[in-house]
């Protein structure tokens, strides 16, 4: 038996408004992504920097903080120390590696470092700094593309060879002080005493 084929008259296949809105869905989806990809890279690129810049602030913090007590300046980085009741400011420069450069252009961070040092009732020499890392290193104050800042403060007088002294060495130089003084009390006592018998 034989079949009869009957033409519907619609063709296999996709007809050219459907090709069009197809593509254009694709145009937007492409220039979406080109959007986002730069973005991303930047959001990545600063993240690295972040973290990088809180490892030189980090080095610099421990570069005036573990600071000899005697010494005018730093010996990492040369940072010099303000005299009591004064302050000061100033700015390095650092390589990718963490070491210093005087050349802010082939440098990767600037640093920035203001320090003021204020006696106040109960500490004789406290010091506060202000240590602000930013990139790139050339940028002025206020139009860098990214920087990490910190607060800190610390006590140079309790600091001997690099090292915090302890509570009992701390006491134990009082008392040797103390001592000191009795003696030179006891022998004016016993010298007014010889004075007397005479």
């Amino acid at each position: 038996m034989k079949t009869k084929k009957t033409n519907t008259g619609k063709n296999d296949g996709f007809t050219m408004v459907e090709v069009a809105l197809a593509l254009g869905i694709v145009g937007i989806c492409i220039a979406t992504m080109q959007g986002l990809i730069p973005a991303g890279i930047r959001v990545a690129r600063d993240s690295t920097e972040q973290t990088a810049c809180t490892t030189m602030m980090a080095a610099v913090a421990t570069d005036l903080r573990y600071s000899a007590s005697g010494s005018s300046s730093t010996p990492r980085f040369g940072i010099t120390f303000p005299d009591s009741g004064s302050s000061s400011a100033t700015n390095i420069y650092l390589m990718e590696d963490g070491s210093q450069t005087l050349d802010a252009k082939n440098a990767r961070f600037g640093v920035s470092v203001g320090l003021s040092n204020t006696p106040s009732s109960t500490v004789s020499s406290l010091t506060s700094a202000k240590i602000k890392v930013f990139w790139p290193s050339t940028a002025s104050i206020g139009k860098e593309q990214g920087s990490v800042e910190t607060l800190t403060a610390f006590n140079r007088e309790m600091q001997k060879g690099g090292k915090y002294r302890s509570k009992k060495e701390s006491s134990d130089n009082d008392d040797e002080h103390d001592g000191e003084h009795e003696g030179d009390d006891d022998s004016h006592h016993g010298d007014d005493r010889e004075g007397d018998d005479d």
